[in-house]
């Protein structure tokens, strides 16, 4: 039987994590071995009613804390949460003299968002905010004469968009006298930038003819300059993820469907891949690690399902990641072989899941909730997933899911252990004080 484990609040800098339906074994290490996901629950910051994590760099977890429990329009600042420190807890990165911020990328300690400023909004400006500094302090990153959003982060490098009419941008925080730098177009007069891999940024832009084309623009190049990727015979496409040198997205199909697409930037003749469908009319990539591609497609029976791809295997195909009896399933992000997003029950509400590729029967995994109906996958970065979910009493908190298998330790801190007690069917950890989106253009 499947073991779940939550981390809940006990009182004033505690909680207490409860293993149901298992037992729980001893590493000589001291670490807890269990088989199946420990839910912890980040709470919010203090006076906060609800916070939501939007990404995972390691053991860093990033998001926004709210003080409405509509997490969309609340008030409330950017969070940092380390799952790795001695002592977990959540740091409040402040803002920009507005009355509120929200983080949603991490790369390492760099951690990328979007804050508003004293003239509140839409003059919010992209941020960054290294924890690793001496006197970590938010970034203010300009936003050339309007507004700025960050969308993404990979080792000093942020990228997002300007304006409300926007463009998109690269700020380089390595640079001696960084500044915000315009990516251009493809002709036209808007683009976004989705996310970027060491120097290679991507996303989509206008083309002279009015057409939207995903784009890659490579910052370490000699002559930077925007690169459209083209389409998979119609007229748009959107670039969404990048892993190194392949860009995967989305695009209109010569017959008008939409079909996921990878391009492999590099290569002698470098060309859009149609990945295809789970045999319904269109399908969207999402993310990518590698070689494993995620997103969802629609089936031949109309519903919409998870999948995964593998572009190193022998012969690539399309995997239904499948649902946990619901008609739909979303995956919303991949990191080595394992796919997390969300899928829909039976009763209508939505799970956030998991889908270990490399497992020996992979299947799909819901990750539970906080006492709540619903929770959400957006982020994951190794062993950990991150993103949100309700609780019993009706708000909606960050939480991390720390996946385990085949009697795998997890990582020593991650859930700030200090004391274990192992019980048959139900173990207590007292470890840890309690405390405080995705971006939308």
């Amino acid at each position: 039987m499947n073991t779940v484990c939550a981390v809940r609040k006990i009182g004033a800098g505690a909680v207490v994590l409860l293993l149901a339906g298992g037992s729980v074994g001893l590493t000589a290490s001291g670490a807890a071995a269990a088989a199946v996901p420990t839910i912890i629950d980040l709470g919010a910051l203090s006076g906060d009613i609800g916070s939501s994590a939007s990404a995972v760099s390691g053991t860093i977890v990033v998001g926004h804390s709210s003080q409405k429990t509509n997490l969309a329009s609340g008030a409330g600042d950017a969070f940092a949460y380390d799952l790795g420190a001695a002592s977990p807890t959540m740091i409040d990165l402040g803002n920009l003299g507005g009355p509120s911020s929200g983080a949603t990328a991490v790369s390492g300690n760099i951690i990328a968002g979007s804050a508003d400023t004293p003239q509140g909004f839409p003059l919010d400006h992209a941020f960054a905010y290294n924890l690793g500094a001496a006197s970590p302090t938010m970034i203010d990153l300009g936003a050339l004469g309007g507004r700025s959003f960050a969308t993404a982060v990979s080792g000093d490098i942020v990228v997002g968009s300007i304006g409300s009419n926007p463009i998109p941008f690269a700020y380089d925080l390595g640079e001696a006298s960084p500044v915000m730098t315009d990516l251009g177009s493809l002709g036209g007069t808007y683009g976004v930038a989705e996310a970027v891999s060491g120097s290679i940024v991507v996303g989509w832009s206008d083309t002279a003819s009015g057409t939207t084309h995903a784009f890659a623009y490579d910052l370490g190049a000699a002559s930077p300059v925007m690169t459209d990727l083209g389409t998979l015979g119609g007229s748009t496409s959107w670039a969404t993820a990048v892993s190194g040198n392949i860009v995967v997205g989305y695009s209109n199909t010569a017959s008008g469907t939409t079909h996921a697409f990878a391009y492999k930037l590099g290569t002698a003749s470098p060309a859009m891949i149609d990945l295809g469908t789970l045999g319904g009319a269109s399908s969207q990539a999402t993310a990518i690690s590698g070689n494993i591609v995620a997103g969802y497609s629609d089936t031949a029976s109309g519903t919409t399902h998870a999948f995964a791809y593998d572009l190193g295997a022998a012969s690539p195909a399309m995997i239904d990641l499948g649902t946990i009896g619901g008609g739909t399933s979303r995956a919303t992000a991949v990191s080595g072989n394992v796919v997390v997003g969300y899928v829909a029950t039976t009763s209508g509400t939505t799970r956030a899941f998991a889908y270990d590729l490399g497992a020996a029967s992979p299947a799909i995994v819901d990750l539970g909730t906080l006492g709540g109906p619903s929770s959400y996958a957006a982020a994951v970065s190794g062993n950990i997933v991150v993103g949100y979910a309700a609780t019993t009493s009706g708000p909606i908190y960050a939480t991390a899911w720390l996946l385990s298998t085949g009697g795998t330790p997890l990582p020593v801190g991650t859930v700030g252990m200090i004391g274990v007690a192992a019980l048959t069917g139900c173990a207590l950890f007292i470890t840890q004080r309690r405390q405080r989106n995705r971006h939308s253009a």
